[in-house]
């Protein structure tokens, strides 16, 4: 539980603290500036988060200005809610929904749609609730804003970043045979790194592979991809969790790294 120290300006709340999380690079970032916040990592499960945040609200309330939930934990907007809490500011990046429609395209139809339907009403109930929600893009709040019926004044777009500061520090931690076959291999070396969301270009990016040049690899670290036998000869897919030895390879391999952004274009990817 937070301690009896000076008011903290934000109290971040998550499940777990994984380092490669969109939050928790944020976190990092304000530990290095010394500034002022708390970070509180609470059971997972509905109940055992009620419970959690309830006993956080009584004990600690006078310390706390603004809470801030860590993507993906959305339903952790809804339980501060209803513990009390009213200026809860949601890191969302983008909706749950939208990620589980991805995710579940190779289960039966009953099934996807109850896994789409649940999440949907998380990122719903969620988005209301919350004072500000935090999005990956401009499209993003486009998409969220008209999907979820929620005003775009209290969407805000804030970009996933990377963690500089980890990667700098000494990675002794071991490299897989996958990787060093990929930092071994003569080829020039393009990466991107990315959730496979909607918008975020992958497909497009394959299109853009099946026409370099033979020695350009192009490796795609991502949490999921499109059917193996879609995927071009100098395509190679990370589907794997990268520590931070093999990102900082990676990184340093790579001739250039792309990463999802908003374009104008006519297809408005990420890429």
């Amino acid at each position: 539980m937070i301690k009896q120290e000076a008011k903290a300006q934000y109290v971040f709340v998550s499940w777990n603290r994984d380092s490669y999380s969109r939050t928790s690079v944020k976190e990092r970032y304000l530990t290095s500036k010394n500034l002022n916040f708390k970070s509180v990592v609470i059971d997972r499960g509905f109940l055992s988060s009620l419970k959690n945040l309830r006993r956080m609200r009584s004990e600690d309330a006078d310390l706390i200005e603004n809470l801030v939930i860590a993507s993906p934990c959305h339903i952790l907007a809804v339980v501060a809610y209803c513990v009390g809490y009213r200026n809860i500011f949601l890191d969302a990046g983008w909706s749950l929904s939208e990620s589980t429609e991805i995710r579940t395209r190779n289960i039966g139809v009953i099934r996807r749609k109850i896994a789409v339907a649940k999440t949907w009403l998380v990122d719903f109930v969620a988005f209301h609730l919350s004072k500000a929600v935090y999005l990956e893009s401009v499209r993003q709040i486009d998409y969220v804003s008209k999907k979820f019926k929620i005003t775009k004044s209290k969407c805000f777009v804030s970009y996933t970043g990377f963690d500089e500061i980890s990667l700098s520090e000494t990675c002794d931690e071991k490299i897989n045979s996958e990787i060093e076959s990929i930092l071994e291999d003569k080829r020039t070396l393009i990466l991107f790194r990315g959730k496979y969301t909607q918008e975020a270009g992958l497909t497009f990016i394959m299109d853009i592979a099946r026409v370099l040049p033979s020695n350009i690899q192009l490796v795609i670290a991502t949490n999921r991809l499109v059917a193996k036998e879609q995927i071009p000869s100098n395509v190679r897919i990370i589907e794997s969790f990268l520590n931070n030895s093999e990102m900082r390879a990676l990184y340093e391999k790579a001739s250039l790294c792309l990463r999802s952004e908003e374009h104008t274009s006519e297809l408005q990817s990420r890429v």
